[in-house]
């Protein structure tokens, strides 16, 4: 790729992998432009179908919009990226960018016009048929409290600390997709989705555009590997409850697959409960195949401080600690993985080589606390397998 070691090009193209001969045409570096100042708020009395060409759905909270996008035969960096702004919404919100492939993009765009009772046994709370796949998360971010709109209030400059030059406008995230380049290939049609919990009229505006980066070497064939994705516990539609089962035991699913390297891909964020809900509580994690634990750990950020510029409406108060005053802010604190405006990347975890078409992957959190009239714990669990050749990797 353009990245790559120029030491390797005097090894020749002989080198590389079958389908060199060919020289994939090259279809050049191309952006797509998602959105523009596009607004997401929650409106139900709004019975907009469309805006700027996508789907209104879930009272304006998601938008969705089927796309061809290029299919490219050599390998190609693909990037996403995602600007965010407060148009009034003061709040620390969850926010997806997710896809679904051909079938599943219109079974979801179905079931969300007519309203129908999600599928929670198979994919915990995920949008799909019982024979689908679901939705394979993009981008997970977490809205900051208010940047943007209350960044040039009246009162900001009294909110500031003194450590803070100033406060900023907007926050810009960018997530890397090209471990999805075989999947978004494989599609004729991609459904892609964003979706923001917000709960204000005002909500927020957001640019978003896709980055197709074409590696230069002719040789520099596109990776085969398989994507399959393999949970989305994210409530991205109305008809939806958040997954609350981990209390009761591991979310488990059977996959199949064809025999190569996996790795799984996971993102996990925990939710609700207040101060002493797992969004404020470390909670170990365990991700297990066929009942064998392959990764243990435990998702916690302990550094939302240093994102404090984006969070203009954080709520703050005076700390006695250590003998002395501090004023911290809501944002400041640390929580399970995620921080207001901040962007959660996937773990990669390796799982080994599988030569068995059928298995058993199951991830738990033990210490889950339930749902309670005064305390809503939730996580948001999304994952995929990554199935790859020897010669692939």
């Amino acid at each position: 790729m353009k990245g790559l070691n120029w030491a390797l090009v005097g090894l020749g193209c002989a080198l590389l992998p079958l389908g060199c001969a060919d020289e994939p045409a090259a279809l050049g570096d191309q952006t797509i432009v998602l959105w523009e100042q596009t607004p997401i708020a929650f409106e139900p009395d709004n019975a907009t179908p469309e805006l700027n060409g996508w789907l209104r759905l879930d009272a304006g909270r998601t938008l969705l919009k089927p796309l061809i996008l290029p299919k490219y035969a050599r390998r190609t960096d693909i990037t996403l990226h995602l600007t965010l702004q407060s148009h009034g919404d003061p709040w620390d919100k969850v926010g997806s960018v997710f896809a679904l492939a051909d079938g599943d993009g219109r079974r979801f765009m179905e079931r969300l016009r007519e309203g129908v009772q999600s599928d929670t046994t198979r994919f915990a709370g995920v949008m799909a048929e019982p024979d689908g796949t679901p939705p394979l998360e993009w981008m997970r971010f977490i809205t900051p409290f208010g940047a943007g709109h209350f960044s040039d209030h009246p009162k900001a400059d009294a909110w500031r600390p003194v450590y803070i030059p100033k406060w900023e406008n907007a926050v810009h995230w960018e997530a890397q997709l090209d471990d999805f380049q075989p999947w978004l290939a494989a599609a004729d049609t991609v459904w892609i989705g964003l979706h923001i919990d917000t709960w204000t009229a005002e909500g927020y505006v957001v640019d978003g555009r896709l980055e197709f980066r074409e590696s230069d070497l002719a040789c520099d064939v596109a990776p085969q590997h398989t994507i399959l994705p393999l949970w989305n516990t994210m409530k991205l539609t109305h008809d939806q409850r958040p997954y609350t089962g981990f209390p009761d035991g591991p979310l488990l699913t059977e996959v199949r697959t064809r025999e190569g390297q996996v790795t799984c891909g996971l993102i996990t964020t925990g939710h609700g409960g207040h101060e002493g809900g797992d969004e404020f509580t470390p909670q170990p994690h365990a991700l297990s195949v066929d009942g064998a634990v392959a990764h243990a750990w435990t998702p916690w950020r302990d550094d939302c401080a240093s994102f404090r510029r984006f969070n203009p409406t954080s709520g703050s108060w005076l700390v006695e600690e250590r003998g002395r005053s501090e004023e911290v802010a809501s944002s400041d604190l640390s929580r399970s993985n995620w921080c207001p405006g901040s962007h959660v990347a996937p773990l990669m975890i390796p799982l080994g080589r599988w030569e068995e078409p059928l298995h058993a992957v199951a991830l738990a959190i033990p210490g889950a606390q339930r749902l309670g009239p005064d305390a809503h714990n939730f996580w948001n669990v999304s994952a995929y397998l990554k199935i790859e050749d020897a010669g692939q990797m």
